[in-house]
C-alpha cells in the first residue's frame, strides 16, 4: 500500500498544482490546457483508487474464504476446565 499511497499522493498533488498554475494562467488556451491536465490526473486518481478497493476486496474475500476449512475444525473442540484445578 505504501507504494500505490505514494502514487497517488503525487497525482493529487499534480492535479492541485495544475488548477493552480490554470487560475494564473493569462491565456485561455493554456487555462484550457492545464484544466484538461488537471482532469486527466484525477481520472488516473480515481482509476488507482478503485483498483485499490477492488484489490482489498478481493484480498477480504480471499482472507475469509481461507478460514472457512478451519473453523468447523475449531467448532467441534471443546475445552474443558477442571474447577478443581
Amino acid at each position: 500500500m505504501g507504494k500505490d499511497q505514494r502514487i497517488t499522493s503525487e497525482i493529487a498533488r499534480m492535479d492541485r498544482v495544475c488548477r493552480d498554475m490554470a487560475e494564473e494562467a493569462a491565456m485561455a488556451e493554456e487555462r484550457a490546457g492545464l484544466l484538461e491536465m488537471a482532469e486527466s490526473y484525477r481520472a488516473e486518481a480515481a482509476e488507482l483508487r478503485d483498483q485499490h478497493i477492488s484489490r482489498s476486496a478481493a484480498h477480504a474475500r480471499n482472507r475469509f474464504a481461507n478460514t472457512v476449512p478451519t473453523q468447523s475444525f475449531f467448532s467441534g473442540l471443546a475445552i474443558v476446565i477442571d474447577p478443581a484445578w
